[in-house]
C-alpha cells in the first residue's frame, strides 16, 4: 500500500515536474526550447520551475489568423493592426474601428 503511494506520488512529480515545457509546446512559444533547457535543468529548484511556468505563459501567439468554414467556404480571419478584433481577410477596412486594413 505505502508502495503504491510512493510510486503514484513519484509519478504525479514526474509529470508535474514538465508543465511549463508541455504549455510552451502547446501555445507554440517563440522561446520553446529556451524554456525547456530552463525547466529541465532548473526546474529541480521550486524557483526555476515558476520561471520556467511564467515564462511559457507569457507573450502572444505569433499566430494572427484562423480560417473558418463556413457552408463549405473558407473564410480567413486576421487581427485588425490596430484594434485587435478578428476581421475577414477579404474586406480593406475594419469592421470594429472603421480603420484600413
Amino acid at each position: 500500500m505505502v508502495e503504491n503511494l510512493l510510486t503514484m506520488g513519484g509519478a504525479i512529480l514526474f509529470v508535474s515536474y514538465f508543465i511549463p515545457s508541455v504549455v510552451a509546446a502547446v501555445r507554440d512559444h517563440k522561446y520553446m526550447g529556451a524554456v525547456m533547457a530552463l525547466n529541465i535543468l532548473l526546474g529541480w529548484t521550486f524557483l526555476g520551475w515558476v520561471v520556467a511556468l511564467v515564462w511559457s505563459m507569457m507573450g502572444k501567439n505569433e499566430n494572427n489568423q484562423m480560417t473558418i468554414i463556413n457552408n463549405g467556404d473558407a473564410i480567413k480571419i486576421v487581427k485588425c493592426n490596430h484594434c485587435g478584433e478578428g476581421v475577414d481577410s477579404r474586406v480593406k477596412a475594419c469592421y470594429f474601428c472603421q480603420k484600413e486594413q
